[in-house]
C-alpha cells in the first residue's frame, strides 16, 4: 500500500481514482454511501492527508473528499477522524488529529462533540477496540485528555491539554 503522499501523487498523475469521473452525487457513490451506512461501515476520511500543504480550492482531491465526507456525515456513515500521520512531536504542539477534527468540523457539517466521538469512539471502533478504549467509562482502559475549557463551543478548544490520563496514571502538561 502507498503511504498517503505517494497516493496523492499518483492520483495527480492520473494514475488511480479519477475523482474528475467520481461524481458525488451519481449512482454509484449513492449506493456505495447506502450500503457503508446499513453494514455500519466507517468512512476513515483524512481530510489532514488530502488537505496537507493548503492546497487550493481547486484541487480536485481535496474537493472531492470534502463533499465526500459531507455527503457520508448526511446520509448517516459513521466517520472516524483519521489522520495518517501522528505529528511530529518536536514540531507540532498537539498530534495531527485536533487539525483533523476542525477540517471535519468546519468542510463537512458535524458538530464539535460529532467530531470529537469521531476521533474517539470511532477510532477505537474502527480497529475493533471500542469495548475498551473510545469513551469514558467504568472498565474501559482510562486514556484521556482533561481540557481547559468545553471543546462544544468551539473545537480548537482540542488542543488546550492540561493534563492526560495514560492507562490511569496522569500526566500534567507542562
Amino acid at each position: 500500500m502507498n503511504p498517503p503522499a505517494e497516493s496523492y501523487e499518483a492520483a495527480k498523475r492520473g494514475q488511480g481514482i479519477d475523482y474528475t469521473k467520481s461524481p458525488i452525487d451519481g449512482k454509484e457513490m449513492s449506493v456505495v454511501l447506502r450500503l457503508m451506512e446499513d453494514m455500519g461501515t466507517i468512512l476513515d476520511e483524512t481530510l489532514f492527508v488530502t488537505n496537507a500543504g493548503k492546497r487550493s480550492g481547486d484541487d480536485p482531491i481535496w474537493r472531492w473528499t470534502v463533499a465526500i465526507t459531507r455527503k457520508a456525515h448526511h446520509d448517516g456513515v459513521p466517520l472516524a477522524a483519521g489522520t495518517d500521520s501522528f505529528g511530529n512531536s518536536a514540531r507540532d504542539a498537539v498530534p495531527n488529529v485536533h487539525r483533523e477534527m476542525e477540517l471535519l468540523l468546519n468542510e463537512c457539517g458535524p458538530t464539535p462533540l460529532e467530531a470529537i466521538h469521531a476521533a474517539t469512539y470511532e477510532g477505537a471502533r474502527t480497529v475493533g477496540m471500542e469495548k475498551s478504549y473510545g469513551t469514558v467509562e467504568a472498565g474501559k482502559v482510562a486514556d484521556l485528555v482533561v481540557l481547559r475549557e468545553a471543546p462544544t463551543s468551539g473545537i480548537t478548544r482540542t488542543k488546550g491539554i492540561v493534563a492526560v490520563v495514560k492507562g490511569g496514571v496522569v500526566y500534567q502538561r507542562q
